[in-house]
């Protein structure tokens, strides 16, 4: 399957100083760990999610708060990392069957959790 690509972005670390390709990683200090970059950006697309789903709806996502709580465990078969993740979700002033539906929603089209549920594609650059 051939998908055409609607956006690319590249981030590069080299040693504790993360470069976003349009400069707008460039502030965050030293320290900020992958997990916290994963929750934030897992966020970040729930939210953009739900702007989506609601756009041509009488409804207010200006107030949504998201948290996004990324917890890394070793596995207990071969000590590998493990990401376990939760989102919760606050929609002042929706009713909790259309959060409930919207949830639904995003959970099936969202990006991000696409790549949890099916796994992330990855190459790896060798050196020549």
């Amino acid at each position: 399957m051939n998908l055409e690509p609607l956006y690319t972005t590249t981030v590069r670390v080299a040693g504790a100083r993360i470069v976003h390709s349009d400069g707008r990683l460039d502030g965050i200090r030293p320290g900020t760990s992958p997990e916290q970059l994963l929750a934030a950006s897992y966020a970040a697309c729930v939210h953009r999610t739900l702007c989506l789903l609601t756009a041509d709806k009488d409804i207010d996502m200006r107030n949504v708060v998201i948290h996004a709580h990324f917890t890394c465990r070793r596995n207990e078969e071969d000590g590998s990392p493990l990401y376990e993740a939760h989102v919760d979700v606050d929609m002042p002033g929706v009713c909790a069957e259309l959060a409930a539906m919207l949830m639904k929603s995003v959970e099936e089209i969202c990006p991000y959790a696409k790549m949890a549920r099916n796994g992330i594609l990855a190459n790896v650059l060798q050196a020549a």
